[in-house]
């Protein structure tokens, strides 16, 4: 996750055509391209359990991110309603991220799991790289549901042509900011 170059949500900047760094594709029908997904971080506590060191999750922060060096516009299509439209998109994720944390949280806190490794040191490292594809596996649903969710956001503007299905849209992410 560390070293991409990514406009992370908040509730207090939105994205500018700036955070759009990669060239447009000429083979795409819109005019511009998010290319959005959720980066995390986490801690893994572990204790020993029947002689063996056994590790959980705790404190999933999980944040929706765009990447900037995938994301790209049209530069004769730069307007603010294409703007806003592909905010939206980032709004989108975190609006998604919010409905299913709780849940993708439930899945992970609740259960610990024995570490591999034939010392403390290799069980230490085994608990990373495992937490981390455990944590992936209940995110792939979140995924799915994003890619769903932004085909459907997509098709009901019209990429942000209909203004009055836009509107609507804006009025549900408006909701995510103080």
């Amino acid at each position: 996750m560390a070293g991409i170059d990514a406009a992370v949500w908040s509730a207090h900047a939105s994205l500018t055509w700036d955070d759009f760094g990669a060239d447009p594709n000429p083979a795409a029908y819109e005019d511009a391209h998010s290319h959005i997904d959720y980066d995390y971080t986490w801690t893994v506590t572990s204790e020993i359990d029947g002689g063996r060191a056994a590790y959980g999750i705790e404190g999933l922060q999980l944040h929706a991110r765009l990447h900037r060096g995938l994301s790209w516009v049209r530069p004769s299509c730069r307007t603010e309603s294409l703007l806003r439209h592909e905010q939206g998109h980032l709004d989108l994720a975190e609006l998604l991220r919010r409905q299913e944390q709780p849940g993708i949280e439930a899945g992970l806190y609740k259960t610990r799991r024995p570490a591999r490794g034939r010392n403390a040191e290799q069980q230490k490292q085994s608990a990373r790289e495992d937490s981390a594809i455990r944590i992936a596996d209940r995110l792939a649903p979140l995924l799915s549901k994003l890619a769903e969710a932004r085909k459907r956001y997509d098709s009901e503007t019209d990429y942000g042509a209909d203004a009055g299905a836009q509107s609507t849209y804006d009025a549900k992410f408006a909701a995510l900011r103080p």
